[in-house]
């Protein structure tokens, strides 16, 4: 049974914000896994009593939903969980032309409604009636969030509403279906081929500051960046919304089975991860496959693993980040060495930096030749091709990294960066078709320019959605990093744990927000430098440093003068008398920089010993002084 172990603790008042960076034990049924939580901030801590494996990962466990609900209690088919509720309700236009007013009334129970409850747990919804829903959660509004309706309908022609943010119907729905397409004119468009008596799984995701998300049976149909939708159809403005209404009639009868909200956007793996209605996803614990080739760069060759190879034109130079530049005109060719003549399915992952992101710039040349225009670029700022229905998407920025994940399933692309899904491809395309090798990075009439390089895998599989998630970015093996301390000044000098965290030993947790499960198990040596230290049961904060960001502030450990320190979580417990440690990444403890904190309490010179401890002026020997080490 899973156990949730709240951080409660309480820090300096007005100044301090505690991140409530969760961590659950428990497991599956299996007993064999645990869950590791990454609060919003970034990073968490841990401590637990056995050792955890970071070797295979789901990306990511679903959060709680506000409101979820079945139908299938035959005693109160509305009776659901979490602190949403749904109500019956009528609706219909005021009569008056071009007005664009209706109204909804809310109904005692289904009947009234006119709503007619159908065997294995399923709902009629004709046209005119609706289900109100209310968080009850406090919130005034919502400007970001997940909805998950589980619809089929008998009649696709015209018009059939799903969603409308206003709770009180006098405006415009807010997501369609039209005429077998689902979306939103104007802004995500209508797109997909959905069939009369099929049940369908439509998942509808909205972020900040415009961005929505549309998909369907784990599969992403449409995606947009849309100010005016946004702020009109679907930020909500009151502690709700409503299921199936439109303002001036333009409905039709559907059926649903299940309706879920969550006050949070989810993103393409935790989207998969719902399924579909005839088939939930069973969480089980995933390990990415080996790699056909994968090369690293170090010295300017590529030095790779697996069966298949890679050269390199004599214009390829080598960095000192361990990179290669690949000029205009030059590129890196790779042999599958595979018994395969043809390869309809395969992944590719590039780790790519551009200094121009607005010029095309070739990634892949399926034909070896290079007679033929290559089939993915960079350009615009964006990824991807005008093939397939793939399109240019994402969002590319000049001398930033990238991991860009290139999947094609039986000709089918989907492009990938830094883990998320941004374009899916919907028709197939012979040119993705590879032969006994490709080149990375070459175009045949000019349309490449200079590139850099750190890492290059291929796969002769189509890797999923949750397989890509576990490849995270560009020196971020795994989606969550493990660290352990040593305090140096102010500073948190943090140094990576690969492969096994010993039992009993705390870490730092950093990743991308979200719930991720581990296997409990595995051997490793026990770390002896490590100021984190940390409780089994829950023991009193005050006088400790704990896990915070302050408002304008920097996450790291600051001063708490009361509360609980929740128990698996890390702490640091030392009379430095400082403001607080921020994170200083990498193994060189005595590399101090000047502190960023703001109105900190360390004026004029900060001058350390090689101990990392603060003295009061420079003493016989090596100093650090402002971050800079000084012989005196």
């Amino acid at each position: 049974m899973k156990q949730k172990l709240l951080n409660s603790f309480k820090l300096r008042a007005g100044m301090l914000v505690a991140l409530m960076c969760t961590a659950f034990t428990g497991a599956w049924a299996d007993e064999d896994s645990v869950e590791l939580t990454i609060g919003e901030s970034g990073y968490a801590t841990a401590y637990m009593p056995y050792p955890i494996t970071f070797v295979g990962a789901i990306p990511q466990v679903l959060p709680t939903p506000v409101g979820a609900w079945t139908f299938d209690d035959p005693e109160n088919p509305l009776a659901g969980t979490g602190t949403a509720t749904l109500t019956p309700a009528i609706h219909g236009t005021n009569g008056t032309p071009n007005v664009g007013k209706g109204w909804l009334e809310t109904k005692e129970n289904l009947e009234a409604a006119g709503i007619e409850v159908l065997e294995g747990g399923a709902l009629y919804v004709p046209k005119g009636s609706s289900l109100l829903m209310n968080t009850n959660n406090g919130a005034e509004g919502f400007d970001k969030y997940t909805v998950m309706f589980d619809i089929c309908s008998d009649d696709m022609s015209g018009y059939t509403p799903l969603w409308q943010n206003s709770m009180a119907d006098d405006k415009d729905g807010s997501l369609f279906i039209k005429n077998g397409q689902m979306g939103l004119g104007g802004s995500l468009g209508y797109n997909g081929n959905f069939s009369v008596g099929n049940w369908y799984r439509v998942v509808l995701v909205i972020d900040t500051p415009n961005k929505a998300a549309l998909y369907v049976d784990g599969k992403r149909i449409s995606a947009c960046e849309h100010n005016d939708s946004y702020n009109k159809h679907w930020k909500l403005q009151g502690p709700g919304a409503v299921f199936f209404a439109d303002e001036d009639g333009e409905e039709k009868a559907i059926k649903v089975t299940g309706l879920r909200f969550w006050d949070v956007p989810f993103d393409a793996s935790q989207v998969a991860m719902l399924g579909t209605v005839a088939e939930e996803i069973t969480p089980e614990l995933i390990t990415l496959p080996e790699a056909t080739g994968a090369w690293t760069f170090e010295g300017g060759t590529p030095n790779g693993t697996g069966t298949a190879t890679m050269t390199a034109t004599g214009g390829v130079t080598a960095n000192e980040d361990g990179s290669i530049t690949i000029p205009k005109a030059d590129w890196v060719e790779v042999t599958t060495n595979l018994s395969e003549e043809t390869l309809d399915t395969y992944t590719i992952m590039m780790d790519v930096k551009v200094p121009d992101a607005n010029v095309y710039t070739a990634l892949l040349q399926p034909d070896v030749t290079n007679v033929k225009d290559a089939r993915l670029f960079i350009h615009d700022g964006k990824v991807g091709v005008n093939s397939g229905n793939l399109f240019y998407n994402g969002k590319i920025e000049a001398d930033t990294w990238y991991r860009l994940v290139f999947v094609v399933n039986n000709l089918y692309g989907e492009m990938y960066v830094d883990g998320v899904l941004v374009g899916k491809g919907t028709a197939q395309h012979e040119g993705w078709r590879l032969g006994t090798g490709f080149l990375l990075f070459e175009d045949e009439d000019g349309e490449d320019n200079d590139i850099s390089t750190s890492e290059v895998r291929f796969w002769n599989k189509a890797l999923s959605t949750a397989e890509v998630a576990l490849l995270g970015t560009v020196g971020m093996s795994t989606p969550v990093m493990a660290y352990t301390g040593k305090i140096a000044g102010n500073y948190l000098s943090l140094k990576e744990v690969k492969g096994t965290i010993p039992a009993e030993t705390a870490v730092v947790l950093k990743g991308t927000p979200g719930t991720y499960l581990y296997k409990v198990g595995g051997e490793a040596a026990a770390i002896e430098v490590n100021d984190l230290k940390g409780t089994l049961e829950p023991i009193e904060a005050a006088g400790k440093y704990v896990l915070a960001k302050p408002e304008s502030e920097e996450v790291g450990f600051y001063p708490a003068t009361e509360g609980t320190i929740a128990a698996n979580k890390a702490y640091l417990e030392v009379a430095s008398g400082v403001k607080g440690f921020v994170f200083k990444f990498g193994d060189d403890a005595t590399g101090i920089e000047e502190t960023t904190l703001s109105n900190s309490p360390l004026k004029g010179e900060n001058i350390y010993n090689l101990a990392g401890q603060r003295i009061s002026k420079m003493q016989k020997g090596i100093n650090i002084v402002n971050g800079k080490k000084i012989l005196k």
